[in-house]
């Protein structure tokens, strides 16, 4: 005799109600979704492998080129020059630059520019 209270064709214990004799409920659905699962995770894993293969690795390696061809150039230069200060400069320069196209275009509204409608405060000198 069991110590387990039973209700009718059910087990009630403390923390769930289990059906006594029951099949589990669709088996084959869950074996096929699992199925389902791990393969398309495979396919996920190999289109991410793909991708770096193809794609990235033949980029990185054309960057790392670069990236040596410029250092080589730069090495060349004469030590009284402040080469990270005109690298600043150039990158400064072709971000305003990039910017000033966009403000242009129409694409990006100029916050240093008063909106219309907006009225400008001008500080006391």
């Amino acid at each position: 005799m069991s110590l387990r209270p039973r209700i009718g064709g059910w087990k009630v214990h403390a923390t769930r109600i289990t059906c006594i004799n029951c099949p589990p409920p669709f088996p084959a659905q869950r074996r096929s979704v699992a199925i389902l699962h791990t393969t398309v995770f495979a396919l996920t894993l190999g289109l991410v492998a793909c991708y770096v293969l193809f794609m990235l690795r033949p980029f990185m390696s054309a960057t790392k080129h670069e990236a040596r061809r410029i250092a080589e150039l730069l090495s060349q230069l004469p030590s009284e020059l402040d080469v990270g200060g005109m690298m600043n400069k150039t990158l400064i320069a072709d971000l305003g630059a990039a910017a000033a196209d966009l403000t242009s275009a129409g694409k990006v509204r100029d916050l240093r520019a008063p909106s219309e409608g907006s009225t400008v405060v001008q500080r006391p000198s």
